[in-house]
């Protein structure tokens, strides 16, 4: 039976983790100066999110990482579903921890780097071009 509620909740995390991932290669593209382009980028952008840089501190603190691979999981099976229903419970616990952990902490850590880049501009500046982290991809 369809869940019409459970499918919209299930879409606006997929949007949440979207929207954060796009903050994320912006990031990358802007501060660090390379957006990860291997088979596995969504991976490797989270991993290097999560890494210090002699500019920028971590944007995913470490105590935010296994939130931030629950989502982009659940994002995953929300994307292969192939019309199979969603499960209820799995889409409230990501609600949960999305709504507790995830984004107070993502908007946190963008408090963070805005202080520190404020303090200490990046030398690098914004690469032109496509760099392949639409979300839609």
């Amino acid at each position: 039976m369809k869940d019409n509620l459970t499918d919209s909740i299930g879409k606006c995390l997929h949007g949440i983790f979207c929207s954060m991932e796009n903050v994320f290669a912006d990031i990358a593209r802007t501060i660090d100066g390379e957006v990860p382009s291997s088979s596995e980028w969504h991976s490797d952008l989270l991993r290097q999110m999560s890494t210090e840089t002699s500019v920028r501190p971590p944007v995913i603190a470490s105590s935010m990482r296994s939130a931030v691979r629950d989502v982009m999981g659940f994002r995953h099976v929300f994307r292969g579903l192939y019309g199979e229903p969603l499960r209820r419970g799995d889409v409230l616990s990501c609600l949960d921890r999305t709504c507790s952990e995830v984004v107070p902490g993502f908007l946190d850590r963008l408090r963070n780097l805005e202080g520190h880049m404020n303090q200490n501009p990046a030398p690098h500046e914004s690469k032109d071009g496509d760099d392949g982290t639409d979300c839609d991809s």
